[in-house]
């Protein structure tokens, strides 16, 4: 029998289990990770006494999404649902999810100081850069002739 480490006498099977991974695929999710997923733990997991990892701090989070401009509301909502059941596991995906694109869209992120961090070319691989460090997208040169036809008109 198995025993818990919040309790030597019960067995590990009796701790809630709060995971919506099922179990069976579990271990493929263990140690995946990318540049983003490093990144945000880099940015969002915080520590307390004697470098005791606390884990991700879901304010944090928010705040990452917020300097890398994703829009106000989706942030605004994301904070309400800061103490929601599931909320950090939950936060990390979708947020990470937006700055992941973000990230390969860009060619790089915004850490919590306001620096700009390039993402390395294994992660962003061949995706083109169409979105500058603000979110706003690169006008090409095809979109500069046809405004500059519109005005000649």
């Amino acid at each position: 029998m198995a025993k818990n480490k919040d309790n030597d006498t019960a067995p590990a099977e009796d701790k809630p289990d709060n995971s919506i991974i099922p179990k069976k695929y579990r271990n493929n999710y263990k140690g995946a990770s990318d540049w983003i997923g490093e990144f945000i733990d880099g940015q969002c997991r915080t520590k307390g006494e004697n470098d005791k990892d606390e884990g991700l701090n879901p304010s944090l989070l928010c705040d990452l999404a917020a300097a890398n401009h994703v829009k106000e509301d989706k942030v605004a909502h994301f904070r309400g649902d800061i103490g929601k059941k599931n909320a950090p596991g939950r936060l990390r995906m979708t947020i990470g999810n937006m700055l992941r694109a973000a990230a390969r869209k860009r060619h790089g992120l915004f850490d919590l100081n306001g620096d700009w961090v390039d993402a390395p070319d294994t992660f962003i691989g061949d995706a083109p850069k169409v979105q500058n460090p603000d979110g706003s997208k690169i006008q090409t040169e095809s979109e500069d002739e046809s405004e500059k036809e519109t005005e000649d008109a």
